[in-house]
């Protein structure tokens, strides 16, 4: 790796790293990305896991015994991870700018938090990473179910990767139900995705719901009074339950309230 000099500054170094003694509760292991400048090192939770027994310590790769389709996955959004990273390093390089890797790091997360703003997609995808990263591994593998399936009725329906959260209507909730009935959801899974309402008004337990409401700005009212006092209700009805969801009301610049740290 280069060293900075009085004529430029040097350029870090991205790659992944997988942590193969990190064992989380449900047997796998996390991929992190690992930046390296001038001897000091960041690392970055990817969200990213993989079964110990199917990585190749010796050799830092992915075993030929993992599926192909998921191993081509991984490998992708492991590609796109490390390039995200070094275009943030090259940029920093490029432009000369004293910097070290907790500087890349942040520079590579830049857009990422532009993009969950305003987007239901990636705001569930950096839901996932925080949970991954805090333990919460039971919780994340329902988020990850979750964004999967409203990833592929986006695609199906609105012929896009991700959708903004002023799309999110009463509309969109009854549509995705309706796509979840066709293909033969259970009430369980209904439950999981939506759940009836807690007792408390303020409070959203449900997949989708937590998702969005943890999206909404600070400013955004509270119920007063009753279950929908100033907020506008999503009512979706199953054979067993009736909730009522509030639907996402961003502000004009769509900033939500920040992510638990």
């Amino acid at each position: 790796m280069a060293q900075s000099t009085d004529h430029k500054e040097a350029r870090a170094s991205v790659r992944y790293v997988y942590r193969h003694y990190d064992v989380q509760k449900d047997g796998t292991c996390p991929f992190f990305i690992c930046i390296t400048k001038q001897r000091k090192r960041k690392y970055v939770a990817t969200g990213l896991t993989l079964h110990p027994k199917y990585w190749d310590e010796s050799k830092q790769a992915i075993r030929r015994s993992y599926p192909d389709h998921l191993k081509r996955e991984l490998q992708s959004q492991l590609r796109k991870l490390v390039e995200r990273y070094e275009n943030a390093a090259n940029a920093l390089a490029d432009a000369d700018e004293q910097h070290d890797a907790d500087t890349v790091a942040s520079k590579a997360v830049e857009g990422r938090k532009q993009t969950r703003r305003t987007t239901l997609l990636a705001y569930i995808d950096s839901l996932v990473a925080s949970m991954t990263k805090a333990g919460r591994t039971g919780n994340s593998l329902i988020y990850k179910d979750l964004r999967n399936q409203l990833a592929k009725f986006v695609k199906d329906e609105y012929g896009a990767d991700d959708l903004p959260f002023d799309k999110v209507t009463v509309a969109f909730c009854n549509e995705w139900e309706t796509t979840l009935r066709a293909t033969g959801a259970s009430d369980n899974t209904l439950s999981n995705r939506f759940r009836t309402p807690n007792p408390n008004p303020t409070r959203l337990p449900g997949a989708l719901p937590i998702s969005i409401s943890s999206a909404l700005p600070n400013s955004t009212p509270r119920p007063k009074s009753g279950p929908s006092a100033g907020t506008t209700c999503v009512r979706l009805r199953t054979t067993c339950l009736s909730l009522s969801i509030r639907r996402m009301t961003l502000k004009a610049n769509g900033t939500p309230k920040p992510l638990p740290t």
